[in-house]
């Protein structure tokens, strides 16, 4: 049988040892390269970086590291794909439309009113504004993206070395965790290895929550906790062997945004310039995006002052039965990051409005008269506009 090849990005040396052990016994095979024949990409978020780049590039879905502990299964595994922007944080600078805003967090993205150095990117009106968040932004090198860009994903804006800081100063004299206290449960691979470094390096792990916790470990899922941190704190920390800052770590939220697109199948009939930021918001809403007619199509997208495309769908609506929609409708829903009714953005069935038919009803009436004038006089017919 032929191996199932995956590489990770933004693990540790201790985690990625424990996925090849894992593997041992199955089809799967870690790489530490990636290559084109690389199947999957392993992370415990999108965070851009080079492999991040090149998955995106190359088509390779990037899946959450939970997919390992939890499934391992090969017919389930794109349900633990990650969205584009999952587990990224971001901040916005001169942004008053939440179009911008919802979109990243469609995409999985958490948006935050404070930037500091563990931020993904900033998202900002103008790149000629002067503002402190965007002289922050360019100290500490973190991504500025232009509102006008948003809808073009370019991949490469949001490249970002990953940074590790210490959360002490002076050199380290006691154990790592030096008394802290962890609460969480669980009796995976990953928990066992999380609770030995705990142990090893001076913390406790305690199974019920309480005031005396210093730090709720998260591992995946849906969950709530005081100082809620990824596990992958205490794999760094431990491979480091000194105190990271948890602020790197923090889980911000435990529940992504419902898809409003979701199980939907859409056709993007706009123009060239549309069509990547089309795609990218159908996407973004959860849509799957095709670029074929057929009968699974459930909405088509045409702009609403492309009269050449709209009369290009009067077959279409004919045969099939589906919404076809001004771009308008993707940019309401992203806005109110829901499934709007598509009745006040659907286009008619009837494609010849009537001030169409007004104005062509008119021309004829002024070349009947224009016949009559003619015969009348014996002069040259001709149609005035």
């Amino acid at each position: 049988m032929k191996p199932v090849l995956f590489t990770t990005t933004g693990l540790s040396s201790l985690e990625k040892n424990l996925i090849a052990k894992i593997f041992a016994e199955t089809e799967y095979r870690l790489e530490e390269t990636m290559t084109s024949s690389t199947s999957y990409l392993l992370s415990n978020k999108s965070t851009f970086t080079e492999k991040r780049i090149l998955a995106e590039r190359w088509g390779i879905p990037v899946i959450s590291i939970m997919w390992v502990y939890k499934s391992l299964n090969c017919r389930n595994i794109l349900q633990f794909k990650l969205r584009k922007y999952e587990g990224c944080v971001f901040c916005t600078s001169g942004i008053t439309n939440d179009l911008f805003i919802n979109y990243y967090r469609l995409h999985g993205a958490y948006h935050s009113s404070i930037l500091n150095r563990y931020c993904d990117f900033l998202v900002v009106n103008s790149p000629d504004q002067v503002t402190d968040k965007i002289m922050y932004a360019k100290e500490c090198n973190i991504p500025i993206i232009t509102a006008e860009h948003v809808f073009d994903d370019r991949v490469t804006f949001f490249m970002k070395n990953i940074q590790y800081e210490s959360f002490i100063n002076e050199p380290l004299t006691d154990e790592i965790f030096n008394g802290k206290i962890f609460y969480f449960e669980g009796e995976t691979e990953i928990h066992r290895l999380v609770r030995r470094l705990i142990i090893e390096h001076g913390g406790n792990r305690v199974e019920e929550p309480g005031p005396d916790v210093d730090y709720s470990i998260y591992f995946g899922g849906n969950g709530k906790g005081r100082n809620f941190i990824w596990y992958q704190w205490i794999l760094d920390s431990a491979e480091l062997e000194t105190l990271l800052s948890p602020d790197g770590y923090e889980v911000h939220y435990t529940d992504l945004p419902a898809l409003p697109l979701e199980n939907t199948i859409v056709l993007p009939m706009v123009c060239k310039e549309e069509g990547l930021r089309t795609r990218n918001k159908i996407q973004a809403l959860g849509g799957e995006v095709s670029m074929q007619m057929s009968s699974k199509i459930t909405h088509c997208i045409v702009e609403r002052k492309s009269k050449q495309l709209q009369n290009k769908m009067q077959g279409y609506m004919k045969m099939y039965k589906i919404h076809v929609c001004f771009l308008e409708w993707l940019n309401q829903s992203i806005y109110y990051m829901k499934r709007l009714s598509e009745n006040k953005f659907e286009m008619s069935t009837s494609l010849r409005t009537i001030p169409q038919i007004a104005l062509e009803t008119a021309k004829k009436e002024r070349l009947l008269l224009n016949i009559l004038l003619a015969i009348l006089t014996g002069g040259e017919c001709s149609l005035l506009d």
